[in-house]
């Protein structure tokens, strides 16, 4: 059914899918079972989250580029009503649970620089997105991933760990176990 949809019908589809109670585990079924195709995987999610180019390999070098190099201006924001409204909804937030679980490193950190950087701390203190970071902070692909999000909740942890709830403890002693490593 969803190979029959144009662009906008796709990506209006999935959006659905995600936010509805009953579709949404389907669509992360979905996601489970394509992670191994990357292919497939990425079209899943240009589709729900941005359009058909976001992770094309030109954005993705220019995201790695400017991640590895913190003087320059951080790559272009795509803050869409979709993602501030999904990682904040009990139901769609789970979807993002997923995604940070399957997706290939150069898309985690896409979705990471382009969605998430800068708005951790706060993301924390809403008692739905901090589940969502805690995926975020546990699905890390790479000790680079883990130190850029060290570095970013570093100066905030003890606040979050007195003012949160048990997704902060978590990610407490995920950073603690990467640094004690």
């Amino acid at each position: 059914m969803l190979g029959s949809l144009s662009g906008a019908e796709l990506r209006n589809a999935l959006r659905e899918m995600a936010t509805n109670p009953t579709s949404s585990p389907v669509l992360q079924l979905l996601l489970v079972v394509h992670s191994g195709n990357k292919e497939i995987l990425t079209s899943l999610l240009n589709s729900l989250l941005l359009g058909n180019s976001f992770f094309s390999p030109f954005v993705i070098h220019n995201i790695l580029t400017e991640s590895a190099d913190s003087t320059i201006t951080p790559v272009k924001r795509y803050d869409s009503p979709f993602t501030e409204h999904g990682i904040k909804d009990s139901v769609c937030s789970h979807v993002f649970e997923v995604i940070f679980q399957v997706a290939p490193p150069e898309i985690y950190l896409g979705l990471y620089v382009a969605h998430f950087r800068g708005k951790l701390a706060d993301l924390c203190q809403h008692n739905v997105a901090n589940f969502v970071v805690a995926q975020l902070i546990s699905a890390s692909k790479s000790s680079v991933h883990i130190d850029m999000l060290l570095d970013e909740l570093m100066p905030s942890l003890s606040f979050l760990l007195c003012t949160c709830g048990s997704a902060s403890w978590n990610m407490y002693i995920f950073f603690s176990n990467h640094l004690c490593s």
